[in-house]
């Protein structure tokens, strides 16, 4: 039975929806330690590579991963003053009495190596320094944009003429100064990151909850935080920090800083490891949510050119090797007439990886051109039996911190597509609830990459909830059935993932492939899914081949 576009597949969320993240730390990790190749290996990862892809600085440019990909840059670079989008960081630097001169030496120490290492690239513009210090008060040293800071050296010697001040530890009027003062002068279009940098806890001008939400929630601020020693709340410092452990880093003394920080400006991170992603989901995403950059790094957009030359997103697809997308072959229902190959007329599609928002270009966005299509050879148009596709890209795409691959399953381990098991499913489809047959208004597609959590059901739930054919060796079914949460057009060919252990790790795992459903989030419906696990020898055998 034929079926029209609003049975295919894609994401749909509703405006009650919410996602929900835990952070506890316990008693033993406070008095935890990394090593310091450790320490200073999570420090290049989470924080040096994420700054760096915001680092790169025209509009148009892509390809940053493999700017990146090679380690440091060692050619100078001009702090630009007036340029759009580029990264804003800020330094808040702990400067109370516990700290005392030689640490804080130290920290402007790591400060400037900070700044250095995020700096060393030649591509012009885009990075700019502010630098907050505090004790019993909070003292703007140098703000966004100042002159005197405009060019490296000028910033370290801006960072060395800073005094240690000593008193107590005041922490919210420290944050509370950076959204009065610096917030305001940030770009429009940059990315904003803070570096939180103390040995102890606030004992005066209150909790900096609040402001720390703020910073985050409404200024637009990624914050980091640095615990020195062991007498930083660790309950207190992930109060400040973005949601996840990746946002706080715990070194034994300013000392060991100092060190991480030189280790990790020359380290270089192997990204070709598959199903590796720094979202870290403690409780059940109960309904979508806007995900985070590089929280789905394997998420890549498969647009086409229209009639007048601009290229539109009709498609998601999932990489699973650096040159191989995997993806849905219903996608290219209205150009292919036979299963296979799918004849390719010249510069006709893209694919996007590294992609967050479409509605503007990224730094982390590499934009490829499909070498080929290959659908399933037994897909047949409207027929969602083998409902699966490959695109080889021309070019390989460099790995980094926000574009890597997920895993496949194992034929010889277990199907992970498992009844009663969540899976998650990230996208940009409609966010509005549809009935069948009806096509969303453009207005319903989100600018930001999106993901929810689905359960998977059992084969006689899916059976008795569709009219059409369900065939359990061949597809899944997922979704809670009241019509809360579900993937809807703008999805289809994004992957169902789930965490399954390979080697010593858990990794995420392309379970699935966004295929079709009936209608968008309807009560007694979910959505369906092709069970990758059952094509593991044809997509080997098709990319062996090709």
């Amino acid at each position: 039975m034929v079926r029209n576009s609003p049975f295919h597949y894609h994401f749909c969320y509703t405006q009650n929806s919410r996602y929900f993240f835990y952070q506890h730390y316990t008693d033993e990790f406070e008095d935890r330690f990394q090593d310091d190749n450790t320490t200073a290996y999570n420090l290049r990862k989470n924080v040096i590579d994420n700054l760096l892809e915001y680092a790169c600085n025209k509009e148009n440019e892509t390809g940053c991963n493999e700017a990146h990909s090679s380690g440091v840059d060692t050619r100078g670079r001009f702090i630009n003053l007036n340029d759009k989008g580029g990264l804003e960081l800020v330094i808040v630097l702990d400067s109370s009495g516990s700290v005392k001169p030689t640490g804080f030496q130290l920290g402007k120490n790591f400060t400037k190596e900070l700044v250095k290492t995020i700096g060393k690239s030649n591509r012009a513009g885009g990075t700019r320094v502010a630098l907050v210090t505090f004790g019993t008060s909070a003292e703007l040293e140098f703000n966004l944009g100042d002159a005197r800071v405009s060019t490296l050296e000028k910033t370290s010697k801006a960072i060395d003429d800073v005094r240690y001040r000593g008193g107590g530890t005041a922490t919210a009027m420290a944050l509370e100064l950076v959204q009065k003062t610096v917030a305001p002068m940030a770009r429009r279009g940059s990315h904003k990151a803070l570096m939180f940098i103390t040995d102890g806890k606030s004992n005066i001008g209150g909790s900096p909850k609040k402001i720390a939400k703020e910073l985050r929630e409404k200024n637009g601020f990624e914050i980091y935080a640095v615990a020195v020693g062991r007498k930083p709340s660790m309950y207190e410092l992930s109060e400040i920090a973005s949601s996840g452990e990746e946002y706080i880093i715990r070194v034994k003394s300013y000392e060991k800083l100092q060190k991480a920080i030189r280790r990790a400006a020359y380290a270089k991170i192997d990204y070709s490891g598959c199903g590796e992603s720094p979202a870290d989901f403690r409780a059940r995403i109960v309904g979508g949510s806007s995900s985070r950059r590089g929280w789905w790094p394997w998420q890549v957009a498969v647009k086409k050119y229209d009639r007048n030359g601009n290229l539109k997103f009709f498609c998601g697809g999932a990489l699973i090797a650096p040159q191989w997308v995997l993806t849905a072959a219903h996608c290219f229902d209205s150009w292919n007439q036979f299963p296979g190959e799918l004849e390719l007329r010249k510069n006709e599609f893209k694919v996007s990886a590294g992609e967050y928002r479409l509605d503007q270009p990224e730094k982390s966005q590499q934009d490829i051109s499909p070498e080929k299509i290959v659908l399933h050879d037994k897909y047949v148009k409207g027929n969602y039996l083998n409902d699966i596709a490959l695109i080889k890209l021309k070019n390989k795409v460099e790995l980094g911190r926000f574009v890597r691959t997920v895993c496949l399953p194992s034929k010889e381990k277990k199907d992970l597509a498992l009844a009663k098991k969540y899976g998650y499913v990230s996208g940009w489809g409609t966010t509005k609830q549809l009935r069948p047959h009806i096509n969303p208004k453009q207005a319903d597609y989100p600018n930001r990459l999106k993901h929810a959590s689905f359960q998977i059901q059992e084969n006689t739930i899916c059976q008795n909830s569709t009219k059409y054919t369900f065939k359990p060796d061949a597809m899944f079914c997922a979704g809670d059935g009241k019509g809360g949460n579900d993937t809807c057009k703008g999805d289809s060919g994004g992957a169902f993932v789930r965490e399954g252990k390979i080697g010593d790790r858990y990794r995420w795992v392309a379970a699935g492939v966004v295929s079709w459903g009936e209608g968008c989030a309807q009560t007694d419906k979910y959505g369906f899914y092709t069970r990758v696990y059952s094509y593991i020898d044809w997509i080997e055998k098709t990319m062996a081949e090709n």
